[in-house]
């Protein structure tokens, strides 16, 4: 098994999307790439420039890869190189309510469509970036593929109903 470093290709990519330091390790070989199918999944569109160096490099790599997200709500996404993009999250709460408060129940009365939509694709792999509503996808999500998880924040979001997200760091204040 041949191991390859790939690196970001377009370091100075117009609207700083680039990660020239970033550079993913794939350890494989091409006769055993090709034809894997990898479903990179990032619901909320947290992370597009990352998303897309990673499902660039595996595409590099040989590997079928599609990252299925959703709109990404503040600019401009790299386009697709090898890989496709599938919008499949949040068709309508993404578009119709930008920075409204009126967006989140409907993103709610989305997530599980999308989930179950992301589910009935058959990859040999699926990449979860993130999860948008942790509580709820550990309840619902039981994919029937290998999976594997990033964890980008390893802290859980902070909210004012999960006080268990602050550390104390040093003694208590009295």
């Amino acid at each position: 098994m041949a191991r390859r470093t790939i690196s970001a290709r377009n370091p100075s990519r117009s609207g700083g999307c680039a990660f020239p330091w970033k550079t993913f390790q794939v350890r494989s070989s091409k006769r055993f790439t090709l034809g894997v199918r990898v479903v990179i999944a990032d619901p909320p569109a947290f992370t597009p420039p990352y998303d897309h160096e990673l499902a660039s490099a595996l595409a590099r790599a040989g590997v079928d890869v599609e990252l299925v997200t959703s709109r990404f709500r503040f600019g401009a996404t790299p386009s697709a190189d090898g890989y496709r993009r599938t919008e499949l999250f949040y068709p309508l709460s993404s578009r119709l309510f930008r920075r409204s408060r009126l967006r989140l129940p409907l993103k709610a009365a989305e997530h599980l469509p999308g989930t179950a939509r992301l589910l009935r694709r058959r990859p040999d792999v699926l990449h979860l970036q993130w999860l948008a509503a942790p509580e709820l996808d550990a309840r619902i999500f039981r994919p029937r593929v290998p999976a594997v998880f990033t964890a980008h924040d390893l802290l859980p979001r902070r909210t004012a109903g999960n006080s268990s997200s602050r550390i104390r760091v040093g003694p208590a204040a009295s």
